[in-house]
């Protein structure tokens, strides 16, 4: 696994990519993490993750977006959190 340094909007803080497989967003919503790219100009990671429940769909987000603590409820929870690690098939 690659470790690299990240800023998020709270902290700088390493990290490790996220593995392939389920997660819950903090709201609720399940999505399954497919791979981490790298930006072709700014070489900014992004993760690549499809929509699993209701609003079907492929979507990206900034690395250090998607691996952030938001605040819930006056508690900091992660905003992805890792359900089941598996290897996407293609």
């Amino acid at each position: 696994m690659e470790h690299l340094l990240i800023t998020s909007r709270h902290s700088m803080q390493q990290t490790d990519l996220p593995l392939p497989g389920l997660y819950q967003h903090y709201k609720g919503n399940q999505y399954l993490v497919l791979a981490t790219a790298q930006h072709t100009e700014t070489e900014e990671y992004l993760v690549f993750y499809k929509a699993l429940d209701g609003g079907m769909g492929f979507w990206v987000r900034p690395l250090a977006m998607f691996m952030e603590k938001v605040q819930k409820e006056e508690v900091w929870v992660q905003r992805f959190q890792l359900i089941e690690a598996k290897e996407p098939t293609f």
